[in-house]
């Protein structure tokens, strides 16, 4: 009887470790459309545009989670289920026990190691003409968007100079010196928030444990994350 449940618990091990690996996949997939509405409600009160990924005036500095912390944007959605702690690192417990700064001091980074990068690339190319004059540091409009349902918003990401803590933004190309890499944390899979604001677990053909990843292994090699293969994807119109 003994061997039969140890044969019985041996079938079923690998079934349940899937079904809590889909588990955690789906409430990090519903973290990231809370993004989504809150970048929306945004948008909504400052004319289309989407949230800047990261600005300072020399005194303070603003991450993209600060400023979507008047939407209503609860700051335990910014710690991933799947999150892999690494060198005994409580990232995960320190961003949801924590609440949203209204702004971050010069020197003070705990509100840059989220597990969701925002797209630096999404600011517009052009002169702007507010109230403090032609500025070109802003983001981009989603009414301007070429195609917002292949635009990235936000990504899962671990740091690269760490290895082992997200980061606010996502990088251009992968580097173990660089804060931002694609985390392939949903078994193989990152979910991704596009620019009309739906989720999509998107999968690479890199099967590696983020801490083995390279240079020239890694997920940046698929043209969705690499601007430089794929700029359309990234890069808003200058108009």
């Amino acid at each position: 009887v003994i061997a039969i449940i140890a044969i019985l618990a041996a079938m079923l091990l690998p079934a349940l470790s899937k079904a809590r690996a889909r588990a955690r996949m789906i409430s990090c997939t519903n973290n990231m459309k809370q993004m989504g509405t809150a970048c929306a409600l945004y948008g909504s009160e400052y004319d289309d545009f989407y949230p800047i990924y990261f600005s300072s005036d020399g005194l303070a500095h603003y991450t993209w989670c600060t400023l979507l912390a008047g939407t209503q944007m609860s700051p335990s959605i910014l710690a991933c289920p799947s999150w892999s702690v690494v060198e005994d690192d409580d990232t995960v417990l320190a961003v949801a026990k924590r609440a949203v700064p209204q702004l971050t001091e010069c020197g003070n980074t705990i509100w840059y190691y989220t597990m969701y990068g925002f797209n630096p690339d999404l600011r517009r190319t052009s002169l702007v003409n507010l109230n403090v004059g032609p500025v070109t540091y802003i983001s981009g409009r989603s009414i301007d968007a070429r195609n917002p349902a292949s635009l990235l918003i936000i990504s899962e990401n671990f740091n690269g100079g760490l290895r082992r803590r997200g980061y606010f933004q996502m990088s251009r190309s992968f580097s173990t010196a660089t804060a931002g890499n694609v985390d392939l944390r949903h078994e193989g899979g990152a979910n991704i928030l596009f620019g009309d604001f739906h989720v999509e677990l998107y999968k690479t053909h890199i099967q590696v444990d983020k801490m083995d990843q390279s240079a020239t292994v890694n997920a940046y090699v698929s043209p969705l994350f690499n601007s430089s293969l794929n700029e359309k994807l990234w890069w808003m119109p200058s108009k």
